[in-house]
Order: C-alpha cells, then sequence, then structure tokens
C-alpha cells in the first residue's frame, strides 16, 4: 500500500509539474511523447516516437521527477545478480539483451554514474529485394526482431534488415560517451568490407576511447551433426580498422567490418555464417566547455553492394542538411543513418 501511496504521489508530481522537469533533451515538448515508469526499480524515463517509427528514450538521474539515484544499493542486488537497476535502465531505453551482456563491470559502473542517458532505436530497410537472403540450411540464420518498441512496432519494423540502437551518456560535466549497436535481422547477400560510424559537431573525440566489435555465428558440418560457434572480432583504437575523421564543421570515427563470407564446396554449403551484430562507441568532449551549446549527433551503418571498396576508409559526408559517417568509396551502397530529431543541449556546471 505504500508503495502504491507513493507511486500516485509521484504520478500526480508529475502532471503539476511537467515543466520543472530537467533533462538534457527536451522530449516532453514533442507530440507522441510521455513518461513511463518501471515499477521494479521505481525510476521514469521519457519517451517518444517519431512518425518514421524512431524511438527515442531518455533516463535523467538529476531530473527533478526522478525518485531512485541511478546507483542507490538497489542496483546491485539478487534479481538479476548485480547491476540489476543500470541493466533495466540500459533495456529500457532500447539496448537489447545480447549487447547488454556483453558489458562489462567497469562498464555497467561508468554507466551507473552518468547523468543522463539517451537511447534511439531505428530500423532499416534494404530497397533492393535481390540483396538479401536467409541461409534455408541454418536453423539459426533467421532473427526474428523483438517488435517491443511501442505502438508503431507492428506496422513500422515488420519488415525491417537492420536495427539500429544509438546511446548517448551524459558522463560528467562536458564529457560524453557515444555508442552505436547494429543488428542485422536479415542475412546479407553481399559481404565485402561494411563500416559503422559516428559523428557530432562541436565536440571533439577522444581518439584513445574508440573501440569496437563486430560478430556472428558460424555453423559447420552440415548435415546430421552440424557444429554451431560464435565468432568475435574485437578492435581497439590502435587497430587500422578504427579511424578518426573530421570534416564540414564534424568530428568523428568508425570502424570497418570485414562480413565473413559462406564457404561452398562441390555446389554444397560448407560454412554458413549469420546473426551479424556490430558495436562501435568513444568519448568525446564538448569543444567549448565554458559556453552553453548544443551539438547534432549522427550515426551510420554503411552496407557496401555489388563492388567491393578498394583500400576502404573513413569520412564524413555533409551535404545541405543530411550528414552520415561512412566508407570513402564510390558506387553500390546502402547507408543507414540515425538522426537526432532535436540537438544535444549542454550548458556549463
Amino acid at each position: 500500500m505504500k508503495h502504491v501511496l507513493k507511486t500516485l504521489i509521484i504520478a500526480f508530481t508529475l502532471i503539476v509539474g511537467l515543466m520543472l522537469t530537467s533533462t538534457t533533451y527536451a522530449l516532453s515538448g514533442h507530440d507522441n511523447s510521455g513518461y513511463r515508469y518501471n515499477g521494479d526499480y521505481d525510476y521514469f524515463f521519457t519517451e517518444k516516437f517519431e512518425s518514421n517509427g524512431t524511438v527515442i528514450r531518455e533516463f535523467a538521474k538529476n531530473a527533478e521527477w526522478q525518485t531512485e539515484s541511478i546507483r542507490s544499493s538497489e542496483n546491485i542486488d539478487s534479481r538479476s545478480g548485480s547491476y540489476g537497476m543500470i541493466k533495466s535502465i540500459l533495456s529500457d531505453l532500447g539496448m537489447e539483451e545480447y549487447f547488454i551482456n556483453r558489458l562489462t563491470d567497469d562498464d555497467l559502473d561508468k554507466y551507473s554514474s552518468v547523468e543522463s542517458l539517451l537511447g534511439i532505436t531505428d530500423y532499416k530497410v534494404i530497397a533492393d529485394e535481390s540483396e538479401k537472403y536467409e541461409i534455408e540450411d541454418n536453423p539459426r540464420s533467421v532473427v526474428i526482431p523483438e517488435l517491443d518498441d511501442g505502438w508503431a512496432a507492428s506496422t513500422t519494423y515488420a519488415n525491417a534488415d537492420i536495427r539500429l540502437f544509438l546511446l548517448i551518456a551524459k558522463i560528467n560535466g562536458p564529457q560524453y560517451e557515444t555508442s552505436i549497436d547494429a543488428t542485422w535481422l536479415t542475412t546479407p547477400y553481399f559481404r565485402f568490407v561494411d563500416s559503422l560510424g559516428i559523428c557530432a559537431d562541436h565536440n571533439t573525440v577522444i581518439y584513445s576511447s574508440c573501440s569496437g566489435w563486430y560478430s556472428w555465428d558460424q555453423v559447420t558440418n552440415f548435415g546430421n551433426n552440424p557444429v554451431f560457434t560464435h565468432e568475435t572480432v574485437n578492435l581497439a583504437y590502435t587497430s587500422d580498422s578504427i579511424m578518426l575523421t573530421t570534416g564540414s564543421g564534424y568530428q568523428g570515427a568508425g570502424m570497418l567490418i570485414d562480413l565473413p563470407e559462406n564457404v561452398v564446396s562441390g555446389g554444397q554449403l560448407v560454412i554458413g555464417n549469420s546473426n551479424f551484430r556490430a558495436h562501435f562507441g568513444f568519448q568525446s568532449y564538448v569543444t567549448f566547455p565554458t559556453l552553453a551549446t548544443y551539438f547534432n549527433v549522427y550515426s551510420t551503418y554503411e552496407h557496401k553492394t555489388y563492388i567491393p571498396a578498394i583500400n576502404p576508409s573513413i569520412s564524413i559526408n555533409a551535404s545541405g542538411v543530411t550528414v552520415d559517417i561512412g566508407i570513402n568509396a564510390l558506387m553500390s551502397s546502402d547507408k543507414w543513418t540515425v538522426v537526432l530529431p532535436d540537438p544535444v543541449y549542454y550548458t556549463p556546471d
């Protein structure tokens, strides 16, 4: 009864004091936006649906409507082993369980200490159906998307080919951490070198913080006794596959992803690869930390098709109102960019 009464009081406070809310990303001023409550850990987060199906959610630790600190003792409990609260928050923001399970204790402790977390979920579609297929002989090749992102899910995401999740964490003062998760929901036909990158204006990337990985499921020994393994390639900033780039007032970084091809022998599939996932991220700081400002963030997955890139590199392309970061190569690629409808606002402490 006490918990129910507390919840009612908090809800009433939200209604009468909505204009007092303090977040880094003004979701409450938009249509199709509102507040959602997690009763397991007693916290609220804001949520907004864009007309194109993009879902934006934010948890702000210091918002006046928030009831518990993200670093409360409930964060470490027996319900999910450890770091239950921050794992719950990341899940509510849109991070998939696979990516949450790959986070280290240091990652979880870092996210538990941040001022705010902003998650953007987007689903993209390959326009040309001939550019994708599924391996019929691999029972794990077809990944069904978890359509749990609200009212738009049943219609907008039903035929999606790739899921992108962008996370922006306000670490402390002018320092931020931005990461992008990519999940292939179908198995791409073309397996060349792809790229995954992030760029922002009014920000300076800390190059030594750049890191990423990509993974996939592999099946061998087709027939009565197939053997399944899970493969991962880890990349640090020292890798030739991670590159820093600057252009048109933006700075960013990205990584190259060498998608593994299937192996066919005697007309039979010998090695099949599917369920591709990738992650990339870095920390940055606002270039002029003593000034109130805003910055825009763009994250792009570029998928090469038909013609492989020769000596691929990462670059920023800004033309008109569109910005993307991807492989510096001509022709034949699909680009999917996660775009924040509004900038992130920064105010000095």
